[in-house]
């Protein structure tokens, strides 16, 4: 984990929110850019309002996890999230073996609730105004 709770640790973060609901967004590095991050920002922000038991785990994949590493702390401080952790994936830039990640994608999310996942999207293009869609897909607040 880059940022967040657990800064500086390698986590297991599936195991670590054991079930409690995740939303799982992960970014191939290359796509990176101002739509990315608004919608991670505007993602980020409308959870905070409402749905403090949501954590947003963002993972980079990416050929260059060192380089990557080094910039997500700047990342996290030019757009200021609360509510998510910044990682980058270790292995192979197509994502954990299982998760059906888009590699065509911008980004992919996954809604994870009770160690499963609940809802996904592939997204080739987007922004802010993509979060309402997302949202939707969460389990109701216990």
């Amino acid at each position: 984990m880059i940022t967040g709770n657990n800064a500086g640790e390698e986590l297991d973060f599936v195991a670590a929110r054991d079930g409690k609901p995740t939303v799982y967004v992960f970014i191939q590095a290359e796509k990176w850019d101002r739509p990315v991050a608004r919608f991670l920002k505007t993602l980020d922000q409308d959870l905070g309002m409402d749905r403090q038991d949501v954590a947003i785990v963002a993972v980079w994949l990416t050929d260059d996890v060192e380089k990557t590493a080094e910039y997500l702390p700047r990342a996290q401080q030019s757009i200021n999230l609360s509510q998510t952790s910044l990682a980058v994936y270790p292995g192979d830039k197509t994502g954990p073996t299982g998760w059906s990640i888009n590699d065509a994608a911008h980004l992919t999310v996954i809604i994870a609730n009770d160690n499963r996942a609940r809802a996904s999207f592939g997204f080739r293009s987007l922004n802010e105004t993509n979060v309402p869609e997302v949202l939707g897909k969460l389990p109701p607040k216990r």
